[in-house]
């Protein structure tokens, strides 16, 4: 190696070289580049590909530093093959003691003089093969500091800072400094970051987007370097730039990077954070008329940016809005954004003062962030509030052939850590005017040039407001304490616009009580749709199809009431009139009955009162209703399947539960034809399964109302629904027995290829009181069929969640047979439902009983293991081996992977990502919800507790949260996590009661330095407010909690006093002239003096032009000077201070070209 680096000088090529030399040097390249390529791993090819655009230079040079390259790989190659694990691999590099390359600084210093050398060289080719070069002898830190002594850095920041007839040496000096990076970036100097900083804001440079993620992730590595030499106004000016709209995202998270800790005193405390909000407070002069379009558009896909072309006046200044909101938008998606803007006095605050301001689109944008930012998914493309004022009875849609999935019972009960989020979220934006700016713009009146928009497109912004409103007034219910949510319920600006005779405008007045009127509609709307009010009723799915599609109006539950009270005192006369009216028994022409009145009659008097349907018996009304429903009547059995036919099937379940309902309306329903006909159609269906040979004339003649094709088009599938009626009593049971139709159902769920007939039977059918649907259920569990198993396993989900009796002695079971199944996705199918089911106690216990060995089923399993520490029983199954294999594997690494894996999933919940994907349909709402934690389990017992205890395990999470100023705030995390599950029990709670754990959160809550580890806290302290002992103590510490045991939340009683959402307090370190690390030039004669006086003035843009003609005049009278290596030295001191544009630059080294450098010249600088 030293005898290639000798060779490199003396002797030397001349470096005037004609264009034949030029010509064999690029042969020669080129078959150089064929021998190393055979050489090179798949990384360095990349590399090797650069060097078909190096030009000319000295044969001799190129083949030597061909050869140091080629002996460099050959020696990495061979560390890399005396190491088995990869990552041991690369670290051997640098470690190794017996290398003869890596690792000798002696070699290195030799080296890099020689490579020093070769950067002066005016060939360009020759410094591309030297960076190239560079690049592969660096490897260790050594190499570094060596590198950084002899003053190698100012020719690499020259190489990089060359234009872009020089585009090989500049990649190869970007890809020096990246690799520099990845072994000590704190050792980058000021004058290479400079120059990153000026080819990142020269956005005409080839490499200023390289450049500017180059910056981002020094500013992580490095924000000292990066704050000094302006790289982090860098990346807040990119990040309102529309050009790098790909890149924002990272470019934010950057910012909130450095803002959670320590590294914040390098961003300037409120002033660069205003930055971000600088596009919507300014520039307010230009108006457009352009009319909204409505389309369901997110911040990432604004809807106003398409219909302004380029050189509109309004295109830039909205560009610049979108990549505003969408900046704030992704720092309100995480506690240290959340905080930083809240502390902002002018944040948040002036993003809802912007309502006030003339500009229709800008309003149309915020909200639509609002949107996004509350994660609120309803439909703000139409005006709901027509369908209050037009519809109350329609009919709900639903879809045929299969379960309509209703909402786990169990999973509302778990902690889903979304709703912390959106508690302190909403008081946040509570507190900066939210719902005094929304009463603003849905109250707009003005006109046209006083609002900057057309009256439609103000109407479609109030519609969107008070949409918003009303859902941000629904949420209060539910997540902010009962105190909070009244200040915010009144709406007292409303009412007092709302009733305000003298002080508005008419119309503003108008608008108002619209508003009101519009909320009170949609309020009530929400809370019918609610889970609690549809959930319960819900018994099986389309067996209760007739239930769903009734109106779920509660303001009318009083008057119906009171009808059927009425209903049941009708008499023989009145019930005779009402028959009359409904031309039942006048006509058998269907089409001329009406069925409004038949249903009331149906679900009134036949239904309240059993005389009254004994004699609607002995009449022709019921004969004629049931006859119409008849299979073989084709009437009912051969409509087509659709929404506007269902109210048919309503009656149709109306009235077999009304005869069902007594023995004589049992015993009639026996003796009619509509039973047998459908047992009739069974049977035909299974005759037309046989071979040809064994089939009836019957088959051939007869038509099949329960054919594939029928099934899926004609109403005749409802026929299953009926049966499933007569499943949920005691005496449709025996009525279904008599006639053999269970064992018909049986027969057709053996047939082949007719998956359709079992998916119907098991979701019509009952299973709250029938033992013949659970074993009907059963067979279809153990189907040869893969997607009959599947479906029937998942068909237990919704009985499950629908609440069906004794699920916890019979579908426990059931679940446990699946686990056997042979596809892993019945398998994995039955363990998520038995994972939802055993929030349940009594499913516990009934899976504790069975003894079921689970842990062959991976983490699912595992999880459902440590469920069952929770019950006394399951801990005495599982003590011993089990309990001190878990103890050790969670102290030394478990339980830092829970909390990563916690930490991870909620950084994906609040990623921008998650809000372009599609929710998965297991998945009602996003949302993290907390899986089974080792210690939360076990304090749920007081044996539990005892192991704790013994174990000494929550002193150690006492004093590991206490200490500040760790460096991986992950084991804090993980510390904090682990007592939230303990305490989130009454038995936990009071197990950590003794060391005033939630006082210590509290306090954490509040002042800690790491914003994050607040967020953490907070999530922790809503897990143990659930507990009534510690709601008390929360209290006496100024915090309170939403009503109801199962709020999972807590709130500072005063979130504008409290320091929860303030960020600390700190001194701004982020200024090198104020750094103390600035060095003044040395004494100088005048002509010198006067040549950097002015190179100084250059780097201010109001000094920068006189500057340049001064230098110039000087260059032109004082050549020499600009010669001279003292005089350079200088330069590039300044160059390392202060901030220059990229032209400026290179304008300084053209200037200074001509200097002849001395190795003792170059020690004598001193740069930061």
């Amino acid at each position: 190696m030293k005898e290639l680096l000798n060779r490199l000088y003396p002797p030397l090529l001349s470096v005037h070289s004609n264009q034949k030399e030029e010509n064999e040097v690029e042969r020669k390249e080129e078959e150089g580049d064929e021998i190393n390529s055979n050489n090179n791993n798949k990384k360095d090819k990349k590399d090797d590909d650069n060097k078909n655009q190096i030009e000319s230079s000295p044969i001799e040079k190129l083949e030597i530093l061909n050869n140091i390259i080629e002996l460099l790989q050959k020696e990495s190659k061979q560390q890399l093959n005396s190491n088995g694990n990869e990552k041991q691999q690369q670290s051997s590099l640098s470690s190794s003691s017996s290398s003869i390359i890596f690792g000798n600084e002696s070699l290195y210093e030799l080296f890099l003089l020689k490579m020093r050398r070769l950067l002066q060289e005016p060939i360009r080719t020759l410094r591309t093969a030297a960076l190239r070069t560079t690049r592969y002898f660096l490897k260790d830190e050594s190499f570094l500091h060596v590198l950084i002594k002899l003053k190698l850095n100012l020719f690499i920041a020259r190489s990089l800072e060359r234009d872009k007839h020089h585009e090989a040496e500049r990649l190869q000096a970007l890809k020096l400094i990246r690799k520099w990076m990845a072994i000590r970036c704190d050792l980058l100097p000021n004058n290479i970051i400079y120059t990153l900083v000026s080819i990142a804001e020269h956005q005409e440079d080839s490499l200023s987007r390289i450049c500017i993620e180059v910056m981002c992730e020094i500013t992580i590595r490095y924000p000292k370097g990066s704050s000094h030499c302006g790289g982090i106004k860098l990346i807040l000016n990119s990040i309102l730039d529309p050009n790098h709209s790909s890149i924002q995202d990272p470019l934010v998270l950057c910012i909130i990077f450095l803002l959670n800790d320590e590294n914040r005193k390098y961003v300037r405390n409120h002033l660069d954070i205003g930055i971000l909000f600088s596009p919507i407070v300014d520039n307010f002069h230009v108006k457009d008329n352009t009319p909204i379009v409505t389309t369901n558009a997110n911040v990432n896909a604004p809807n106003n940016a398409a219909n302004n072309p380029p050189n509109s006046p309004n295109f830039e200044k909205e560009k610049r809005w979108d990549s505003s909101i969408k900046a704030i938008t992704v720092m309100l998606r995480s506690w240290t954004g959340l905080i930083a803007l809240s502390s902002h006095p002018f944040g948040l605050s002036s993003l809802i003062n912007a309502f006030h301001l003339p500009s229709v689109e800008l309003h149309d944008r915020i909200l639509e962030a609002l949107f996004d930012v509350f994660q609120l998914t309803v439909d703000r493309n139409s005006n709901p509030f027509k369908s209050f004022q037009t519809s109350s009875n329609s009919l709900e849609e639903y879809d045929s052939f299969g379960v309509v999935e209703t909402p786990s019972r169990t999973k509302g009960e778990r902690h889903n850590l979304l709703n912390n989020y959106l508690s302190a979220l909403l008081t946040t934006f509570i507190n900066c005017g939210l719902i005094e700016g929304l009463v603003t713009l849905g109250t707009k009146y003005s006109k046209n040039q006083d609002i900057g928009g057309s009256g439609e497109q103000v109407k479609i912004v109030a519609i969107k407001a008070t949409l918003l409103l009303g859902e941000l007034l629904y949420l209060t219910n539910s997540l902010l304490p009962p105190g909070q949510c009244a200040q915010v319920q009144t709406l007292p600006k409303l009412v007092e616009f709302a009733a305000s005779f003298t002080l508005l405008d008419p119309r503003q007045r108008s608008r108002a009580s619209t508003m009101l009127t519009n909320l009170h509609a949609y309020h009530h709307s929400k809370h019918s749709d609610s889970i609690t009010e549809y959930q319960i009723p819900i018994t099986v799915g389309p067996t209760s199809k007739w239930k769903r599609i009734k109106p779920r109006d509660r303001r009318l539950d009083r008057i119906e009431a009171l009808k059927l009270k009425l209903d049941a005192q009708m008499d023989y006369d009145q019930l005779k009139l009402k028959i009359g009216e409904s031309q039942v028994v006048a006509t058998k022409d269907y089409s001329k009955w009406k069925w409004e009145i038949i249903s009331d009659l149906i679900e009134g008097p036949l239904l309240a009162n059993v005389s009254l349907l004994v004699y609607a018996l002995k009449n022709k009304f019921v004969k004629r209703v049931i006859s119409y429903f008849r299979p073989l009547s084709f009437a009912f059995s051969t409509m087509t399947w659709g929404n506007e036919n269902l109210k048919y099937l309503r009656i149709a379940c109306q009235l077999l539960q009304v005869l069902v309902g007594s023995d004589q309306g049992a015993d009639y329903l026996l003796e009619s034809k509509l039973l047998p006909e459908i047992a009739e159609l069974m049977v035909l269906e299974i005759e037309a399964a046989k071979p040809a040979s064994q089939q009836t004339a019957n088959v051939q003649n007869k038509e099949r109302l329960f054919s594939a094709d029928k099934l899926l088009k004609k109403m005749s599938q409802e026929y299953f629904t009926m049966l499933g009626i007569l499943s949920s009593s005691t005496r449709g049971l025996e009525v279904l027995k008599k006639q053999k139709l269970f064992l018909l159902m049986v027969e057709l769920s053996e047939l082949n290829g007719r998956d359709d007939l079992v998916n119907l039977i098991m979701t019509s059918l009952d299973y709250n009181v029938s033992e013949d649907s659970r074993i009907f259920l059963m067979k279809a569990l153990s189907s040869t069929s893969t997607v009959v198993r599947f479906r029937a396993t998942r068909h237990i989900r919704g009985l499950l969640r629908a609440g069906v009796d004794d699920f916890s002695n019979w579908g426990i079971d059931f679940l446990l047979r699946q686990l056997n199944d042979a596809d892993p996705k019945v398998v994995q199918m039955a363990l998520s439902i038995l994972d939802e089911a055993c929030n349940q106690v009594e499913c516990m216990d009934s899976l504790i009983a069975s003894k079921t060995q689970l842990l062959k089923f991976g983490q699912t399993g595992k999880n459902l293991w440590l469920k069952m520490l929770s019950r006394p029983a399951g801990f005495q199954r599982l003590s011993g081996e089990f309990i001190d294999e878990e103890l050790k594997l969670w102290k030394e690494q478990l339980n830092l992977s829970y909390a990563s894996n916690i930490e991870a999933e909620l950084n994906d919940t609040f990623s921008p990502a998650t809000h372009s994907r599609q929710r998965d349909p297991e998945q009602q709402s996003i949302g993290v919800y907390l899986s089974p934690h080792f210690y939360g389990e076990l304090a749920k017992t007081k044996d539990g507790c005892n192991v704790l205890e013994k174990s000494n395990i929550v002193l150690e999470f006492l004093d590991l949260i206490k200490q500040h100023n760790v460096k991986n705030q992950m084991n804090r995390r993980a510390s904090l996590w682990a007592l939230g599950h303990i305490g989130s029990s009454i038995t936990g709670f009071q197990f950590l009661s003794q060391y005033k754990t939630i006082q210590e959160i509290v306090n954490l809550t509040e002042t800690d330095p790491c914003l994050s580890i607040r967020g953490t806290c907070f999530y922790v302290l809503g897990m143990m407010s659930q507990i009534h002992e510690a709601r008390q103590i929360l209290d006496s510490l100024s915090w309170e909690s939403p009503m109801g045991s199962k709020s999972f939340i807590t709130l500072p009683k005063d979130s504008k006093s409290n320091t929860f959402l303030k960020m600390p307090e700190y001194k701004f370190e982020g200024s090198f002239p104020m750094s103390g690390q600035l060095k003044y030039l040395d004494e100088m004669d005048e002509i010198s003096k006067e040549i950097l006086t002015n190179v100084a003035h250059l780097s201010n843009t109001i000094s920068a032009e006189s500057a340049l003609k001064s230098l110039r005049r000087l260059k032109a009278l004082h050549s020499e000077f600009f010669s001279s290596a003292v005089v350079m030295l200088q330069v590039y001191r300044l160059l390392s201070t202060y901030k220059y544009k990229l032209m400026v630059r290179r304008f300084i080294h053209e200037l200074f070209e001509g200097v002849i450098w001395k190795d003792s010249d170059l020690e004598a600088l001193d740069v930061p």
